[in-house]
């Protein structure tokens, strides 16, 4: 039998110089397909082209990979807001703890990655230890009392099915009471609170096995079982300046603030070189259509200015306090994290 292959070249190497911040460029999607044996398939070789392309396309997210790596770039520079300063608990003296959790943009208020390997959209994941403490000391009557000064760090590496991540983040804040804690029986409210610094963080995800795209054409089931690399760095560089205040009410404190987040660096690029069969599964047999190779590298710049709103709620069960936060960027940011901390 007689094979003959069709080539499908998708795309073209681009090499662009914008007066704007965002870049990508060697961009190709090349599909070799065995004609004869797709026939043996019934499956029209026009139509399974297109099907494979857009499915390539659509679960690696490549279709628009600028704007991808925009959005990741964002969710980097929301991630670690707040885990660093403790906004409801008023530390007399010390306060230690960490917390957990994800950032997303671009794609609601969904705080996953979506159902395929790679983001659906912009995505970062995010997990740090603080510590604070208040430069009175306990001396209420002291001047320095207003003011609280917070460091948080962490670097951490996690496994997944397809990717492996790894996140880091290293801050300082410096939050000053512009107006102190009322209290009256069971009601605290926890005055005015001015907070700002530096936050540097990053999240980076590596293909370490394989990375699966599937489909189906006509009873047929497709799949393609990529190798190579799929890298993607976000780094973040930012200046939060927030507002904040809250209220206790028995053994429960909510919180709510906003800011804006002054973006110094905010940065996402990805480096795709990847391979693999394609096969075709139905009538009880498999066999190899052909294969596919993707090469694809970019780079996405996050907005330089994005207010925030924030709020959470804590519990507070003596010198331990459970919390939870929401972050919402005006830019289509979304992130949320939770944590425990000591406060002394």
């Amino acid at each position: 039998m007689r094979n003959s292959t069709i080539v499908v070249l998708v795309g073209g190497c681009l090499s662009l110089w914008m007066l704007t911040p965002s870049l990508a460029h060697a961009q190709s999607i090349d599909i070799n397909l065995d004609a004869a044996k797709a026939k043996e398939y019934n499956l029209d070789v026009n139509g399974l082209e297109d099907n494979l392309n857009s499915a390539v396309s659509d679960q690696l997210n490549i279709g628009d990979q600028t704007a991808f790596l925009e959005d990741m770039a964002n969710a980097a520079a929301l991630a670690t807001k707040g885990m660093g300063v403790d906004y409801a608990s008023n530390p007399k003296r010390f306060v230690f703890g960490g917390s957990f959790g994800t950032a997303v943009n671009g794609v609601g208020a969904s705080f996953g990655r979506g159902d395929y390997s790679v983001p659906e959209g912009g995505f970062s994941l995010s997990a740090s230890a603080m510590v604070g403490i208040n430069l009175g000391f306990g001396n209420e009557d002291s001047p320095l009392s207003r003011f609280r000064l917070y460091a948080n760090g962490l670097v951490l590496g996690t496994s997944g099915e397809s990717f492996d991540a790894s996140v880091y983040n290293y801050g300082a804040h410096l939050q000053f009471q512009v107006f102190k804690p009322r209290i009256s029986a069971a009601l605290e409210w926890g005055g005015l609170a001015l907070t700002s610094g530096y936050e540097l963080s990053g999240y980076v995800m590596s293909l370490s096995s394989k990375l699966p795209v599937e489909t189906q054409q006509d009873g047929v089931d497709l799949k393609w079982d990529a190798l190579g690399t799929y890298d993607i760095t976000s780094v973040s560089d930012t200046i939060p300046v927030e507002v904040s205040t809250n209220i206790r009410i028995l053994v429960t404190t909510l919180y709510v603030g906003g800011g804006a987040d002054i973006v110094n660096v905010g940065r996402a690029t990805s480096d795709i070189s990847l391979g693999g069969d394609i096969s075709a599964s139905a009538f009880g047999s498999t066999e190899t259509l052909g294969d596919i190779s993707v090469s694809l590298d970019g780079e996405g710049i996050a907005d330089d200015v994005v207010p925030r709103l924030f709020a959470g709620l804590q519990a507070d069960i003596l010198f331990i306090k459970a919390y939870g936060q929401l972050n919402v960027g005006l830019n289509e940011s979304f992130g949320g994290h939770v944590g425990l901390r000591v406060v002394l």
